[in-house]
């Protein structure tokens, strides 16, 4: 079974307006709302995919049964721990020029809510697989993610990394089956500016032989890189309207996944993953299936 951890889901609410001024009445032209947060995007691309999984994480007070009831109505199983507190409310606003975010307030998470996630992954087994997507939040110490993936190790559990968090150099050690940085998040890493493609490739090819198994780094517009011990992969994107940025990232990582699943080659599961990436920029919503299919046959 895959599994998508969600720290922080919220509720995501779009609005669509011609030009969003400051210090005035803004009218939206549509909008709407939907159950958001990294992980949660993995489970439903993957779930747009014909693919199960089970949302874990955290949810709390009247948004936190909103975004588990709208996740059941759409047949993805979850099991959030529940915790004090609403989960959060993030309104993303597009106009014809900018995306701008507004994100709110994550719930604080105390030392016994971890505990619950520590002891919900003790039940996993060899064969599934752990998507961790969204930085960590501060109560997830140094202990507890040596907790958190020797655990996963000792139990033959591969897992996903797509993180900014602190932590993320910490987590190679642990050989992560995929990271997902893009470049910022690599500079973060190395401590130092990265001024070229080579460049790029380079610390990839550093992160894998520090364990990574696969590494790829999202470029934006200017596509993605995958590094493994056999090859180094680079795709464009695909040329298109882009509509919204907001879970595109997600997507890769979602597509990823239920091809590699699939098919067990990692060059069509990045290939896979670009056309999702891609097929949610030009959409209003997270990809179908379709629009990625469509993108993914002319690869």
């Amino acid at each position: 079974m895959i599994y998508t951890v969600t720290f922080s889901p919220s509720i995501d609410y779009f609005v669509k307006l011609d030009d969003f001024e400051v210090n005035k009445i803004n009218r939206s032209k549509s909008d709407f709302f939907c159950p958001g947060g990294k992980g949660i995007n993995v489970s439903l691309i993957l779930n747009n995919l014909g693919c199960k999984s089970v949302c874990l994480g955290f949810v709390g007070g009247f948004t936190g049964k909103y975004i588990e009831e709208n996740l059941n109505r759409k047949g993805i199983e979850t099991s959030f721990i529940h915790i004090e507190g609403n989960s959060r409310i993030n309104v993303k606003i597009n106009d014809l020029k900018y995306e701008t975010a507004l994100d709110g307030t994550n719930p604080c998470l105390k030392e016994s809510d971890i505990d619950e996630l520590v002891n919900q992954l003790s039940r996993l087994n060899k064969g599934d697989l752990v998507s961790f997507n969204g930085r960590f939040p501060k109560i997830v110490s140094q202990r507890r993610i040596e907790e958190i993936f020797s655990l996963l190790n000792k139990k033959e559990i591969e897992f996903i990394i797509d993180t900014s968090s602190p932590h993320l150099e910490q987590i190679l050690k642990y050989k992560p089956f995929l990271i997902k940085p893009n470049k910022e998040e690599l500079e973060e890493v190395f401590s130092k500016k990265i001024d070229s493609s080579k460049e790029l490739v380079d610390k990839l090819k550093e992160l894998v032989s520090r364990g990574v198994k696969n590494a790829i780094c999202s470029l934006d517009k200017d596509g993605a890189i995958l590094v493994n011990k056999d090859e180094v992969i680079i795709l464009n994107s695909f040329k298109g309207k882009v509509i919204k940025t907001v879970g595109c990232g997600d997507s890769l990582v979602g597509g990823f996944i239920y091809k590699y699943l699939e098919s067990k080659d990692v060059k069509e599961a990045f290939k896979y993953g670009v056309s999702a990436g891609c097929a949610s920029a030009f959409s209003t919503s997270l990809a179908t299936r379709e629009e990625i299919e469509r993108l993914y046959r002319q690869l």
